[in-house]
C-alpha cells in the first residue's frame, strides 16, 4: 500500500467524514487507518484518506478519501460473524483474547456504522 502525505498543491489537508471536510490546519497528514483494516498490495491511499475500522481495501486505483467501516470493497460489507471470527483469529496469534467489552464495541460499532 502507498500512502500520500503531502498536496500536489501544498495545501491544507482536509479530511472528510461523510459530507464534511474537516481543515486539520497541516501541510503533512497521511492516512488514518482504523483497527483490524487490511489494504491490498498495490493499494493507493490519498493524501487524509479515513479508513474505517475493519475495512478490507483490494479496489484498483485510487482510493476514495473516505473507506467506511467493515466494507469490503466498493460494494461488500463484511459480516459481523466474520468480523468477529476474524478478530479473534488475529489476536489469539499475538497471545491475546478480545474481552466481552471489545467484542461489545465492535458489535456496536457494527450497528451503527452506515455503508
Amino acid at each position: 500500500t502507498t500512502n500520500s502525505d503531502l498536496r500536489n498543491d501544498y495545501g491544507i489537508i482536509r479530511v472528510f467524514r461523510g459530507e464534511s471536510a474537516i481543515d486539520t490546519g497541516l501541510l503533512k497528514a497521511g492516512c488514518f487507518i482504523g483497527d483490524h483494516a487490511k489494504t491490498a498490495i498495490g493499494t493507493l491511499l490519498n493524501t487524509g484518506t479515513v479508513v474505517g475500522t475493519f475495512a478490507n481495501w483490494f479496489e484498483p486505483g485510487l482510493s476514495p478519501k473516505e473507506i467506511p467501516p467493515f466494507c469490503r470493497g466498493h460494494t461488500g460489507r463484511q459480516r459481523l460473524e466474520d468480523i468477529l471470527y476474524t478478530c479473534r483469529q488475529m489476536m489469539s496469534r499475538r497471545g491475546c483474547v478480545p474481552g466481552p467489552a471489545y467484542i461489545a464495541l465492535l458489535t456496536n460499532l457494527y450497528e451503527n456504522s452506515r455503508l
